[in-house]
C-alpha cells in the first residue's frame, strides 16, 4: 500500500485537520484515513504552481532535461509497482489483472511513449501559409511555436485513477507546465504515488502538487482561481457543465472528457461477435467506464437470439472479490452507485421491460458494493477478501 497519507503541496507533505477515510468497495471496510487539505492549502498549491511557472524553474529548462526528470519520475513509479497494484485493488475494488495491466503497466507504457513522442516534436515550425504582405521585399510566413499553457488543474475520476493521472500529468510536465492534481475523493491513495515520485525524481517544488479532499470545495477553487490557465477534467457530464461555468469568468482553457452512451452496432453478418462485445462492457470495470459501449443495436429479427447470447455470457462472468483468482467483476465504487444500479433495474421493470439475467445483488457476497445487475457468483468466488490493515497519516506529513 502507498504509505503517504496527506497532500503533497509544493514539495512538502502537508497534513490537514479533517479526516478523509478511504473505503474498500469489496469489503466496506476502512482502508486508511487520509487528511483532507483545507482550502488555504489548496490555494497555496495554486500560488506555488503559479510562482514555479512564472519563475521558470521548470519551463525554462531544455526539453531534454525535462524529459530526463520525467523518465526518472516514471522509473520511481515503476519501482512501486506492487504497492500500486495493492492500492488500486483496495481503493477501487478492481480485479487484480485490471490494476496490473490496464492501470500500472499500460499507464506507464503510455507515459514512456509520450516522452518519446514529445522529444520528436519540433518547438516551432512554419505553417506554410503566407501572411499576404511583403516585408522588406520578401513574403512573410506565419510560424507556429509550441509553448506551455501555464498552470494546469488535473481532476481525475475513480475508475482509472492512476492511468488518468498519468495521461494528464506527464504531457503537461513535459511541455513545461506546472500541475495541481486533484484525484477523486473515492480513490485518492494511488495518486499520492505521484507526489512520492516527484519528490524522489527531483521535480522542483511547486511544479506538481497532489491535493486530497473529501468534498467539492477544493475542486471548485481549482476551476475558478485566477492563477490557473487550464482545467483538464474527466468525469460526468453534469460536473463538466459546472466546470465550464466556473472557468468562464476568467476565460480559462478547458479540456473535458465526459460520460457517454456509446453504441455497439451489429449487422446481420456480425452476430457472432455479440458475446465478446457484451463481456467487454462490464468485465474488469463493472461497467464503470465512459468508453463502455452500453447500448446494442441489432437486427430486429435477431433480438431474442442476441438476448440469449448476452444472457449466457453475463451469467458466466466470474463475480467475486477483486483479489480472488479469475474474478472478472468486482464491486461498483460505492453504495450510491449500487443504489443507482438498483434504480435502473426498477425503471426497466416499471416501463414494461424484463430482466433476462441477474437483476439482484449476488448471493454469497453480503459485504461489498455488489452491483444489482451482477449475476450469481460461481462457487469459486464466494470467499471474502481480507481487508488491508487500517492505517493513519504517516510521519512524513507535517503542518
Amino acid at each position: 500500500m502507498i504509505a503517504s497519507r496527506c497532500s503533497h503541496i509544493a514539495g512538502r507533505w502537508v497534513e490537514g485537520e479533517k479526516p478523509c477515510p478511504v473505503t474498500d468497495p469489496a469489503s466496506e471496510t476502512e482502508v486508511c484515513v487520509l487528511s483532507a487539505a483545507p482550502l488555504q492549502d489548496v490555494r497555496k498549491a495554486v500560488t506555488e504552481a503559479r510562482r514555479s511557472f512564472d519563475d521558470g524553474v521548470w519551463t525554462d529548462r531544455p526539453a531534454r532535461e525535462r524529459a530526463q526528470v520525467v523518465r526518472a519520475f516514471l522509473d520511481r513509479l515503476e519501482s512501486m509497482r506492487d504497492e500500486l497494484v495493492a492500492t488500486l485493488v483496495a481503493e477501487a475494488g478492481q480485479p487484480v489483472p485490471f490494476a496490473e495491466t490496464t492501470q500500472v503497466e499500460a499507464g506507464l507504457a503510455l507515459a514512456r511513449a509520450t516522452v518519446d513522442l514529445y522529444l520528436s516534436l519540433p518547438e516551432e515550425e512554419a505553417t506554410g501559409v503566407p501572411v499576404g504582405e511583403l516585408v522588406r521585399g520578401r513574403v512573410a510566413l506565419s510560424v507556429r511555436r509550441h509553448e506551455p499553457v501555464g498552470v494546469i488543474t488535473a481532476i481525475t475520476p475513480y475508475n482509472a485513477a492512476l492511468l488518468m493521472a498519468l495521461q494528464k500529468v506527464v504531457p503537461a510536465l513535459l511541455a513545461g507546465n506546472s500541475v495541481v492534481l486533484r484525484p477523486s475523493p473515492l480513490t485518492p491513495l494511488s495518486s499520492l504515488s505521484l507526489g512520492v515520485a516527484a519528490e524522489d525524481a527531483g521535480l522542483p517544488p511547486g511544479v506538481l502538487s497532489v491535493v486530497i479532499e473529501d468534498g467539492p470545495a477544493g475542486a471548485e477553487l481549482l476551476t475558478s482561481h485566477l492563477g490557473l490557465d487550464l482545467v483538464s477534467f474527466t468525469g460526468s457530464t453534469a460536473v463538466g457543465r459546472r466546470i465550464l461555468a466556473q472557468a468562464a469568468p476568467t476565460v480559462k482553457q478547458v479540456a473535458l472528457e465526459l460520460g457517454g452512451k456509446s453504441a455497439q452496432i451489429y449487422l446481420p453478418d456480425a452476430r457472432h461477435r455479440v458475446g465478446p462485445g457484451a463481456a467487454a462492457v462490464v468485465a474488469m470495470t463493472s461497467g464503470q467506464a465512459c468508453s463502455a459501449a452500453t447500448r446494442m443495436l441489432v437486427p430486429e429479427e435477431r433480438k431474442e437470439e442476441v438476448l440469449a447470447t448476452v444472457s449466457a455470457v453475463h451469467a458466466g462472468l466470474p463475480v467475486g472479490p477483486p483479489t480472488a483468482p479469475g474474478t472478472m467483476l468486482g464491486p461498483v465504487i460505492s453504495d450510491g452507485q449500487r443504489a443507482r444500479c438498483e434504480e435502473f433495474v426498477a425503471l426497466v421493470l416499471r416501463h414494461g421491460g424484463r430482466v433476462v439475467t441477474g437483476g439482484g445483488r449476488p448471493a454469497g457476497l453480503e459485504r461489498g458494493y455488489a452491483g444489482t445487475t451482477w449475476n450469481r457468483p460461481s462457487s469459486t468466488c464466494r470467499t471474502t477478501a481480507t481487508p488491508p490493515p487500517r492505517r493513519r497519516a504517516s510521519d512524513r506529513c507535517s503542518r
